[in-house]
């Protein structure tokens, strides 16, 4: 069984403060294969591979308009795009 985890920050704001090694306790001893952190409102899209049981999912939510990335509805829409391809 898999843990997804779904947080409002990134991966840098992570590492920045040091809390990295949590999401290894995620895992509570082997009862979770693998911890999957999803990141829906960074500004890049990326993938991060800890190891083979830790992956870090961010995606952006910026479209191409510059006009429509001011609005706080695109976080919605892309957030939902994001649901969509889970």
């Amino acid at each position: 069984m898999d843990l997804l985890i779904i947080a409002p920050n990134d991966y840098d704001a992570l590492a920045k403060k040091g809390v990295l090694y949590q999401y290894e306790n995620y895992r509570e001893n082997g009862y979770f294969n693998k911890v999957i952190a999803l990141f829906p409102f960074t500004k890049k899209t990326k993938t991060i591979y800890l190891n083979k049981n830790e992956v870090f999912y961010q995606f952006g939510w910026q479209s191409k308009s510059k006009k429509l990335n001011q609005f706080n509805v695109m976080k919605i829409v892309g957030s939902l795009c994001i649901g969509f391809k889970l």
